[in-house]
C-alpha cells in the first residue's frame, strides 16, 4: 500500500513485533525530523485519552514509523524519501501556521545489543528498538530542529538590529521609524512567547520517570546535539534584543516627549503673541 491510497495513516500505541524485528535487522536506521508548522492538532489527527504533550506514533508503508509532536514536528524512522512529502501532505490539514520550507535534521541509529547505548562516530547505538527508545530519540531531535528554527529567526532579527546600533554609534540617532522599531520589538516578543509555549528544553521527557535505564542515552543525545548550550546562547541573544528594544522604545518616547514640549512652548508663544497683538490693537489710538 502506498502512503496516498485511502489516506493511509495508522496510529499505533506500541511497536508491532514485525516492525521491531525489521528495525533490528537493519544496519542503519535513518531518522529525519521535519518542523512543518506552528502546531499540530493531535486530537484531530486521531489522538485519544492521552496527555496533551505526549507524541503519537504512526505506522507507515514499508515498515516506516513516524512520531508526531504537538509543537509542529514530525520525525520519520526508516521511511523512504519518496514517501516523506506524501505523509506530510496527509498531516497538513491538522497543522496550524504551516511552513512553506520545513526545517529538518537527520541522524542515524544502529541496533546493537552487544554495544553500550550512546553516540559513537555520529551514530546513535541502542540495544533494542522499543517505543521508549524511539520516542526519546525523536523527542530530542525534534527539540533540536525547533531550536534551529528559532536560531535562524533570531539571527534574522539581529541583522535588522545592526543598522540601528550603527546609527546610534555614528549619528546618535535611531535612524529607523517608530513603526520599524515597534515591529522588531513585536518580533522579539513573539519569539519569546512561542518558545515558551512550544518546547520545554530544560525539562526531561516524562518517559524517563518510567524508563530510568534511558537516562544516560538522554544525556548523551542532549550533549551531542548541544541542545542546552544552544539554548543558552539563544537566550542571551534574546535578552540582548530585548534590552535593545527597550532602549529604542525609551528613545522613541523621549523623542515624542521632547516634541510635545516644543509644541507646548510654541503654542504658549503664539498665545502670548496673539494676546499682545490684541492688547496693542485695543489700546492703539
Amino acid at each position: 500500500m502506498t502512503p496516498t491510497e485511502n489516506g493511509f495513516i495508522e496510529i499505533i500505541s506500541d511497536l508491532p513485533e514485525k516492525i521491531s524485528s525489521h528495525l533490528h535487522s537493519l544496519e542503519r536506521i535513518s531518522v529525519k525530523a521535519f518542523l512543518i508548522g506552528g502546531r499540530i492538532y493531535l486530537r484531530k489527527l486521531g489522538k485519544r485519552a492521552t496527555a496533551h504533550s505526549d507524541p503519537i506514533f504512526l505506522l507507515l508503508p514499508e515498515n516506516g514509523i513516524a512520531t508526531v509532536f504537538h509543537y509542529g514536528v514530525v520525525v520519520f524512522f526508516n521511511l523512504k524519501p519518496q514517501y516523506e512529502t506524501a505523509i506530510i501532505d496527509q498531516i497538513m490539514p491538522f497543522v496550524s501556521r504551516p511552513y512553506d520550507m520545513p526545517d529538518n535534521e537527520v541522524l542515524d541509529i544502529s541496533v546493537k545489543p552487544s554495544k553500550p547505548e550512546g553516540i559513537y562516530n555520529d551514530v546513535v547505538y541502542i540495544k533494542i528498538a522499543t517505543r521508549p527508545h524511539l520516542e526519546l530519540i525523536a523527542t530530542i531531535l525534534s527539540k533540536s530542529v525547533v531550536l534551529d528554527y528559532y536560531e535562524q529567526r533570531v539571527a534574522s532579527t539581529f541583522d535588522n538590529i545592526e543598522p540601528l546600533a550603527r546609527n546610534l554609534k555614528e549619528k546618535g540617532a535611531l535612524g529607523q521609524s517608530s513603526k520599524e522599531i515597534l515591529q522588531l520589538i513585536g518580533a522579539n516578543l513573539l519569539t519569546q512567547h512561542e518558545m515558551a509555549g512550544k518546547i520545554a528544553l530544560n525539562e526531561k521527557p516524562a518517559l524517563l520517570w518510567e524508563h530510568t535505564d534511558l537516562e544516560q542515552l538522554y544525556v548523551n543525545l542532549m550533549e551531542d546535539l548541544e541542545v542546552l548550550e544552544r539554548q543558552g546562547v539563544l537566550d542571551k541573544k534574546i535578552q540582548l534584543l530585548s534590552h535593545t528594544a527597550e532602549t529604542s522604545l525609551d528613545m522613541i518616547q523621549q523623542r515624542i516627549s521632547q516634541r510635545l514640549e516644543w509644541y507646548i512652548i510654541i503654542l504658549i508663544m503664539v498665545s502670548i503673541a496673539i494676546e499682545s497683538w490684541s492688547a496693542f490693537v485695543i489700546h492703539a489710538p
